[in-house]
């Protein structure tokens, strides 16, 4: 399924600012897979995890057959004992931590009280790793006008139990629709913890009755007509959440709540909103590849991000990762010290190695990138390469050294890339004060062979974008002066931002301050010139201009401390932007939404980001889907889409100052393409809080910067003031 998901945590803007936004053995491949899917995932080597102490995984595992009224499947109880087997034999879970429902036990009161049985269990303690599993029916249907005013949503999306259509206690048993899930994984969320992933093998398209569903007995979807009406209220004297009432858009985008923002889970389907997930010989495609990928990279090494980049294309679906949290390592809260993603790159027919990534993403002319056989960091080099002009999605990759490239390339099959080194001409302009410059870089010793005034490349594999040492102040994009009177006997550096609005908001001279000394102020130059690089790029050379709008307007305000208690306003909500700035009073119960225009007759895709002038951070703040092949768009032709409405944009978004902090200077941006957008790499936390790291490997360049072109974005300034 694509989607079952609603936005559990605010969205929220914290000062300071080191506190984060939430929106919180396989069988043989068949003879019809592709030559894509016969990728590394299924050559490598299996890696084995040792674990000796007591698995903390907890598990539901559901798989269906046998159904009564709809049409048998064959290998959804097979993929769920898969799971099981897995749980219990590769990551040594034990038996009683794990629920296991098939067929007659799969019915729809026995999915609903398991659901509440994890919730209730006393032995689960809050973070411990939760795994949601189902393989069976899945569909969808148009919401009814009782649905879209009651509940905020287009489009149902459910899940089948053994027992839909049978006739129990006087009616017909229903199925279990997208927001009594989404209602109990909220629920979930708040009594374990955001430590969840939901896997479901199953269609969420009502397409039994298209061409493809005919198909040889090889081959079957995992769909299902809704035969009969769904209530809007349904299990509401289970979930009485489930039944709350979001803004009534009608402008809203037709995804289901499952497909959302969401910071409790992450959620994996089989296939995108408009495919089906199929079975072939006994056993679901996508399962299979799940877990044979799984074992070849090893659950230790994979975040979740990667491990749907690792997936072997599928025929005819792509499987979709959704959730804010995919950076984390399976089953696992943590977050690897050092994220990497990783970017397909394909061998085509002439051997040209293509990076599934192009301008719109940020990849520049003469970047350096890295391949592997497998996405974790621990693999192997398999060279380094460099980009060649990026078109929009796609970029061709070369040698680094020309005649070095001695790889065994076979047509179709995939490798991984990570950048290593950036494109020249994005670095970050700096001016030094002769006093911070001495003390920051103080000059080598006599004897030493320095050359102070050399050039060397920018960046390394710590950093995407480079500085450069600029020379004029008021040309600069960031000014570093030794601060004035400092409150300890150790000279320290304060930063100040060159650009004309935060010199007219009087917000250009950061309040945090780091030690006049090479290894403290780089990691704050190079966390700056990230986040400038990616503020600033556009797509100059565009022919279609301003084909999305973005507004910002005030949608409710919270009644309450529960995540429930908001009273939305009446619509049409006011736009509060002016020119492209945003100047508000910030008060913590007001909610605010940012809607989206499309008025091209393509659809788009987008993701949109929070860059913070206090400290460098890129929150990301929309778009956390991910998908190994086609994704589907996010924002439909000629059509509109809120973010933090309540439903499938996500949770409302707030903001807050820090304490004594007056006036705050920030900014809203959607970068949107045509083609998926690979960004997952952008967001970055605040810098001032992180360890110094040693660099004294680099020299500074003096090097004038060229201009890098993008492929769309709009911006909206956000400054804020106290009341």
């Amino acid at each position: 399924m694509s989607s079952i998901l609603n936005a559990l945590c605010m969205c929220c803007f914290k000062r300071p600012s080191k506190s984060h936004i939430k929106l919180e053995d396989p069988p043989e491949p068949t003879s019809e897979s592709t030559p894509e899917a016969l990728d590394c995932a299924a050559e490598a080597e299996p890696i084995t995890v040792e674990n000796k102490s007591e698995s903390t995984l907890y598990a539901l595992i559901i798989g269906i057959d046998g159904y009564p009224k709809l049409k048998p499947l064959k290998g959804a109880v097979y993929d769920a004992d898969q799971v099981a087997e897995f749980l219990m034999g590769d990551l040594m879970v034990p038996p009683d931590h794990i629920t296991n429902l098939r067929n007659e036990t799969a019915s729809r009161e026995g999915i609903l009280g398991a659901f509440q049985a994890l919730r209730d269990d006393p032995r689960i303690k809050n973070g411990d790793p939760i795994l949601i599993y189902y393989a069976g029916h899945g569909g969808s249907s148009k919401a009814p006008e009782v649905w879209k005013d009651k509940c905020g949503t287009n489009e149902i999306q459910v899940i089948f139990p053994y027992d839909y259509e049978l006739e129990v206690a006087g009616s017909k048993v229903n199925c279990i629709p997208d927001k009594t899930i989404a209602a109990w994984l909220n629920e979930l969320a708040q009594a374990k913890g955001d430590n969840l992933t939901v896997i479901f093998d199953s269609c969420h398209s009502a397409s039994a009755n298209r061409g493809e569903a005919h198909s040889p007995s090889l081959r079957e979807p995992r769909c299902a007509g809704i035969t009969f009406d769904i209530p809007w209220n349904i299990d509401e004297h289970i979930f009485p959440s489930a039944t709350a009432s979001s803004s009534n858009e009608d402008s809203r985008r037709t995804s289901p709540p499952l497909c959302t923002h969401q910071t409790s889970h992450i959620h994996f389907a089989a296939c995108g909103s408009e495919e089906l997930a199929w079975e072939e010989e006994g056993r679901g495609a996508f399962t299979a590849a799940l877990l044979r990928t799984i074992r070849a990279h090893g659950v230790d090494k994979l975040t979740y991000q990667n491990l749907m980049v690792a997936l072997p294309i599928l025929p005819k679906q792509s499987p979709h990762c959704y959730g804010a949290n995919k950076r984390r390592i399976l089953f696992n809260s943590r977050v690897p010290s050092r994220h990497v993603a990783f970017v397909p790159v394909k061998v085509e027919e002439d051997n040209t190695l293509t990076l599934q990534s192009g301008a719109s993403s940020g990849v520049t002319f003469k970047s350096v990138w890295q391949l592997h056989n497998i996405p974790t960091l621990e693999s192997p080099s398999l060279g380094r390469f460099y980009a060649e002009t990026p078109s929009v999605s796609t970029t061709v990759l070369a040698p680094e050294k020309p005649g070095e490239n001695t790889l065994q390339l076979v047509i179709g099959a995939r490798m991984f890339a990570r950048q290593v080194q950036s494109g020249t001409g994005n670095e970050l302009r700096v001016w030094f004060s002769p006093e911070a410059k001495n003390l920051i870089f103080p000059p080598p010793a006599a004897d030493a062979d320095a050359e102070s005034d050399s050039i060397e490349e920018v960046g390394s594999s710590e950093h995407e974008v480079g500085y450069v040492v600029h020379d004029a102040r008021d040309s600069a994009d960031i000014a570093v002066e030794l601060a004035p009177n400092p409150p300890t006997a150790s000279p320290e550096v304060i930063f100040c931002l060159c650009n004309s609005q935060a010199k007219l908001y009087g917000v250009s001279t950061l309040r945090r301050r780091k030690p006049a000394r090479r290894e403290d102020v780089e990691p704050i130059l190079f966390a700056a010139a990230k986040w400038n690089w990616h503020l600033h790029r556009t797509n100059e050379n565009s022919e279609v201009k301003d084909i999305v709008g973005m507004e910002m307007m005030k949608i409710g305000e919270k009644t309450g401390k529960g995540i429930k208690d908001r009273k939305f306003l009446e619509e049409p909500y006011t736009d509060l932007s002016t020119s492209g700035v945003v100047d508000f009073t910030v008060k913590s119960n007001d909610l605010y939404g940012a809607k989206l225009t499309n008025t091209s007759n393509t659809p788009l895709y987008v993701r949109m980001f929070y860059f913070d002038t206090t400290d460098f951070a890129i929150f990301d703040m929309y778009g956390h889907t991910s998908s190994n092949a086609r994704a589907d768009a996010d924002l439909p032709p000629r059509g509109q889409f809120m973010i933090g409405n309540d439903a499938d944009g996500g949770e409302p978004l707030t903001f807050s100052l820090e304490q004594g902090e007056k006036i705050n200077l920030g900014y809203m941006k959607v970068f949107w393409s045509t083609d998926p957008l690979q960004l997952d790499n952008l967001e970055q936390e605040d810098i001032f809080d992180q360890p110094p790291v040693k660099s004294y490997s680099r020299k500074v360049v003096k090097r004038s910067a060229r201009e890098v072109k993008d492929w769309g974005t709009v911006v909206l300034t956000l400054v804020q003031r106290a009341a």
